[in-house]
């Protein structure tokens, strides 16, 4: 059973509205506009007309994921002020976090034939053939820096063009195994998205997985059209 199509009235800022949903939804628009209230509507509905967070989602995690700790912080205080505790199958994070304990560390050494284990912000040389030997030598240790981690992840489970057919298939089984535990993923700040973030977002999303994504454009001048291109191609899609 998919939900198509939400109406709300009289709910917090809204008076009345109707917003058509997909498998793949993009909240976008300012602090304060009324973004997660559509989503506490939608919750309100499907659980019993309480704010409770069901812990029957068969077997499976619901994932908030943020880009910084404080984004994360006010997450888990919402959750703490409407349940009393963080219920064990929603997992809170950064989407560093995210990407190194649910994609890096389990996956690596099955993909890329290195076991990486450890992430480090360890200063990187401002040339761009010492900064890439730096990392490099921290790889050859286990390490990844914080600066590669998204490409590192998308390396793991989205790979190229150019993959040999064993390549493809070991990450067919990667991304089975990844997806299995998931019942959905909840995107906060999403306009800080960047090309390989979008490309793994992408990939979850069409091996059908609910994805919510909330943005503000206007607080990510540098990434904006990164996530406005997203939101189009999204769109077109439809």
């Amino acid at each position: 059973m998919y939900i198509k199509n939400v109406r709300i009235k009289n709910f917090r800022n809204f008076k009345d509205l109707t917003i058509p949903l997909n498998r793949f939804t993009i909240l976008i628009g300012e602090n304060d506009i009324g973004k997660s209230n559509l989503i506490k509507a939608i919750k309100l509905v499907l659980n019993n007309n309480t704010f409770e967070y069901s812990s029957k989602t068969y077997g499976k995690n619901i994932y908030a994921i943020t880009y910084t700790n404080y984004a994360k912080r006010n997450i888990e205080e919402k959750v703490l002020e409407q349940k009393g505790y963080i219920p064990d199958n929603i997992k809170i994070s950064t989407i560093h976090t995210f990407l190194l304990n649910e994609i890096i560390y389990p996956y690596s050494s099955y993909i890329l034939n290195k076991k990486i284990n450890k992430a480090s912000s360890v200063f990187l040389p401002d040339d761009k053939k010492r900064r890439n030997s730096k990392m490099s030598q921290l790889e050859k240790q286990g390490i990844v820096h914080n600066e590669k981690v998204f490409n590192i992840a998308k390396q793991i489970i989205v790979g190229n063009k150019q993959q040999t057919k064993k390549e493809k298939y070991r990450r067919s089984l990667i991304i089975n195994h990844f997806i299995a535990s998931i019942d959905s993923i909840y995107i906060g700040e999403a306009q800080d998205l960047d090309n390989d973030i979008v490309e793994i977002i992408k990939l979850i999303a069409l091996n059908n997985i609910y994805i919510y994504m909330v943005g503000d454009p206007k607080q990510a001048p540098r990434n904006t059209k990164v996530f406005l291109d997203f939101v189009d191609e999204v769109k077109v899609k439809k």
